[in-house]
């Protein structure tokens, strides 16, 4: 299986009451294009599709036309909410959606209530199993504990509720397939890029490495905007970090996807996630149309 990790699009986002819709459209097809290239199975998107709870139509139109992107190459999307997502708002085009093969999770669900969604492969030769947790808000993080048959025990702190969160949905993992945790949240120790909302990202969001169960091969993140691997964690772990430059204090940093190898759980995973920056393909594609680079490396810059 072959996935392709990416988050906080942030598309409707404007800079110095500077339109980004441009530059998010021609990022989301360099995106398309890596995925393309590398004819994944599946692509993960990872929270903060939106800048704003009430998109504007122009980003909206910039969004459904990536997600059909996708279809039109037969790659399904498994698609979170974040926190500047309305998660009622996807709730609602849901149904419509799938019709595309997007898989969207506004909010948190059980395992066998879409909590954990299985993708095959293009082959038809394996499949991944993918949990996937939205952003969970401090006041409905009572609801979601009880959605999940947890209300048993009483409230603790949200580290402490999202990592029960987190055990109830990887524990339904089938241990013979390829098995990734997918998630928007703020785990400690992993380093913000300055745009991030400070207080999603503060010590009353953090979440531990050590919350992340073991059972998942690989945990693909969306919050943080700094793309890095997270410390402390037991399986590899990323932040895929967010497609543009969001402020000038992200003026120069390197912005990429990340493409995930992965085997069944007896043979774990088969390469490591490696991450696949985005500039050199954009100069490449204006160079040459619609051709994608092939290699290792493509740089991911924006002005």
């Amino acid at each position: 299986m072959r996935l392709l990790h990416t988050g906080d699009w942030h598309v409707g986002k404007t800079l110095a009451r500077h339109s980004r819709i441009e530059e998010s459209r021609e990022a989301l097809a360099a995106v398309a294009a890596v995925a393309v290239e590398h004819e994944v199975d599946a692509l993960l998107a990872c929270g903060d599709i939106f800048e704003h709870l009430g998109p504007s139509p122009e980003a909206e139109q910039v969004v459904y036309e990536a997600l059909m992107r996708f279809e039109e190459h037969r790659i399904p999307v498994v698609l979170l909410a974040g926190n500047h997502d309305h998660p009622h708002r996807w709730h609602a085009v849901e149904p419509l959606l799938a019709r595309f093969a997007v898989h969207v999770v506004p909010e948190v669900r059980r395992p066998e209530r879409g909590g954990i969604l299985e993708i095959p492969a293009r082959n038809g030769s394996s499949s991944v199993q993918i949990a996937a947790l939205p952003w969970v808000t401090e006041r409905r993080l009572i609801g979601a504990a009880e959605l999940m048959g947890l209300a048993e025990q009483p409230y603790q702190t949200y580290a402490t509720e999202v990592a029960r969160l987190l055990q109830a949905l990887c524990g339904a993992f089938d241990p013979e397939k390829c098995n990734v945790l997918a998630a928007h949240l703020y785990i400690s120790g992993a380093k913000p890029a300055g745009s991030e909302r400070q207080l999603t990202i503060g010590d009353l969001f953090a979440v531990a490495p050590q919350a992340i169960p073991p059972t998942a091969q690989y945990v693909a993140l969306g919050h943080v905007h700094r793309p890095q691997r997270v410390p402390g964690i037991a399986v590899p772990a990323r932040y895929a970090g967010s497609l543009l430059q969001l402020d000038f204090g992200e003026a120069g940093q390197e912005k990429s996807v990340v493409l995930v190898d992965l085997q069944a759980a007896e043979q774990r995973a088969r390469r490591g996630p490696c991450r696949r920056s985005l500039c050199k393909n954009r100069r490449r594609r204006a160079r040459q149309g619609s051709r994608a680079r092939r290699g290792r490396e493509t740089k991911f810059r924006t002005s």
